[in-house]
Parts: C-alpha cells; structure tokens; sequence
C-alpha cells in the first residue's frame, strides 16, 4: 500500500524520536528558539504540553524535561492563577541568538585572519563543562584538551562570557594573525583535519539522505495538515541545529566550492522556506500565552532565509 505524505512525515518523525534519539530537551530548545522567540517569547504550559505530544512526547516527559531547563537556567516561568507560562531565560535567548545566525544565514564566510584561542587548563570538571557548551554554540572547536580556537575578531564576547562564569583568572585569550598567510599552507591542511571535517561532512550526508526524499514532495505540501508543517519544522530544525554546533564555520577557502555542507543548507532552506507559512499562522491561532493566542511572527521571522 502506498503511504501519503502525511504518512511519510509521521513516519520520519518517530524514527527521529527512536532511531535518532531526537530528545524532549532538545527539540524544547530548538522550539523555543526557532517558534517562540519570533512569536511573543511567552507560552502556556499547557499549550507546550499539547504541542509536543503531536511530536510524541507524553505530557510527563515534556513537563519533566521543563522542569530540568528551569533548573539548569535555560527556562523561566510565572504563575497566573492556576496556569503556567514558560519563556527562554536571557541566557538561552543570547545563546541561541549566536547560533541563529549560522541557522538562518549563510556559511558563506571570508577569511579573515583574525583567530582567537582559549586555553582552560586550570577548570574542574563542571566549570570546564560549561564553558566547553558555552564556546561550542559560539563555534569554536577545540583542537586539543581545554584549547578552543575559532576565526573570530569579537574578543569582547569572548571577555563577557569569562567574567559570566568567573573564568577570567582560570584561562588564557589570545588574539591576534598568522604573519604571510601565503605562506601558511600548514593551517589550510591540519586546521580542518584536527577540527574532524570528515565527521562533520557524514553529519551533513546523513542529513541529506534523510530529508531529501521528503523535498521531492515539496509540491504537495499544501495537501498536508498545518501540525505537519509545524512538525517538519521543528524536527528538521534541531536536526540542522545539532550539525551546525559541530560546525567551525571555515572559511570558503578552506572547504571546496562543491562542498557537501553547501549542499545540505540549500536543503534546510528549501524545506523550511517550504513550511514556514503554514506553521507560522497554525502556532499563532492555536498556542496561548497569558494574554490569549500567541501572537503572529515577527519581521525577524520574514527575515529569515532572505
């Protein structure tokens, strides 16, 4: 019997939940930064919980993994009466701001020649935990135990997160150019081996094998019900999420012109360009803040993929 395309997607989405081990806490992140940071920032719990269960999270799971965010800083919430909202913390909205602009934008990066190093020899395990999530969502790979390195002028970000997390007299920054980059031939070919380029490029052919079939049906997604749009979505979001934050985000001249990361974001864009609508308006005439329905995206959201 042959299966329709709502059958496909509800299909692919268990099998992110099961074979993939797609997480509760992660496609929470991924939904608060992608939907609710351009709809209002605010939801019912309520809300939440009934969304998440058409992604076949029970109401137990989702209400658990909340409760874990709000303890780990990644979530606030507020009380009003007998019903519960939930928001990004400032935190998560800066960290997810960082990497928003590697999601939506291009990776089309010139080089520089400006590079920042960390070295964090002197962290117990926990701070060195934190800083290591804090600089992966930044971009920066390390390249040796407790050394993180990125193309990056933005020395100023990198201070701000150290004095966040009182790191500043536990690590060493240093900025600054390779002198006669011509002749540096070295960085071209070691940089991207000790930054596993090939374990990045198997991420970003595992992802189009599994989501290029589903393109092939882009023409027909008006027949498809808006919660599979906003399920795509979201699913096909934190899928591209979890890549770019093993991404170094190289240079062109590092990577070839037919490079198979290039060929994976064009696919990203195709397919959420494809269900943006439609998820947009199902989101803002169906979930709830405290004032009533969510609502409708922001200009930021129009922005998006332009």
């Amino acid at each position: 019997m042959k299966k329709s395309l709502a059958d496909i997607i509800e299909h692919s989405c268990k099998i992110q939940r099961t074979n993939h081990k797609t997480t509760c806490q992660s496609m929470l992140v991924s939904f608060f930064g992608d939907v609710l940071a351009v709809h209002g920032g605010v939801i019912s719990l309520n809300s939440l919980v009934g969304m998440f269960k058409k992604f076949g999270y029970t109401e137990q799971t989702t209400r658990i993994t909340i409760y874990r965010l709000q303890k780990d800083g990644w979530i606030t919430s507020n009380r009003l009466g007998k019903n519960k909202f939930v928001s990004f913390s400032s935190v998560a909205y800066a960290q997810y701001h960082e990497i928003s602009k590697r999601l939506y934008g291009s990776h089309q990066t010139t080089f520089e020649n400006t590079w920042i190093v960390i070295f964090a020899p002197l962290l117990n395990n926990k701070k060195l935990y934190l800083l290591n999530s804090r600089l992966q969502w930044l971009g920066y790979c390390a390249i040796l135990p407790r050394c993180y390195i990125r193309q990056s002028s933005n020395i100023k970000q990198i201070i701000e997160i150290l004095d966040e997390y009182d790191l500043n007299d536990k690590t060493i920054v240093l900025s600054g150019t390779l002198e006669d980059i011509t002749k540096h031939n070295l960085i071209f070919s070691v940089l991207p081996q000790k930054l596993q380029i090939q374990t990045l490029n198997k991420r970003y052919q595992q992802f189009i094998n599994y989501y290029l079939p589903i393109a092939d049906f882009i023409p027909k997604f008006a027949e498809l019900k808006d919660t599979h749009h906003v399920q795509l979505r979201i699913f096909l979001l934190n899928d591209f999420r979890k890549i770019q934050l093993r991404d170094p985000c190289l240079p062109s001249s590092f990577l070839s012109s037919n490079w198979i990361g290039y060929r994976a974001r064009q696919l990203f864009n195709r397919l959420y360009s494809a269900t943006a609508k439609l998820s947009s308006e199902y989101i803002s005439k169906t979930l709830r803040n405290e004032q009533g329905y969510l609502p409708e995206a922001s200009i930021e959201f129009k922005q998006r993929l332009q």
